[in-house]
């Protein structure tokens, strides 16, 4: 892929989406606009609120991915060992 974009002279995006697929819908354009048009210490402060806001999202989707199999362990039924067959494990294994 690296070598297509680079013969091609283009982007990995612009090979494997449609025009406008990725981009921002109205309402954030109009406000990176604006951002835009901040001094450049304002837009740093923006910046860092928008990283903030995006690790904390991607932070939470990591907690609930690794929460759901480790609930789904918790509810899943222990299976009860018999004591008889756990002696006779035990016995087997002495042998």
């Amino acid at each position: 892929m690296k070598r297509l974009t680079l013969a091609l002279h283009v982007t990995a995006d612009f090979l494997l989406f449609e025009e406008g697929e990725r981009e921002p819908g109205d309402d954030l354009k109009l406000r990176f606009e604006a951002i835009a048009a901040m001094p450049a210490q304002e837009q740093d402060i923006a910046k860092a609120v928008l990283d903030a806001m995006i690790v904390k999202n991607q932070v939470a989707g990591a907690l609930e991915r690794v929460a759901k199999p480790a609930a789904q362990a918790k509810a899943a039924p222990v299976r009860a060992v018999k004591p008889a067959s756990t002696a006779r494990r035990l016995a087997h294994a002495g042998r």
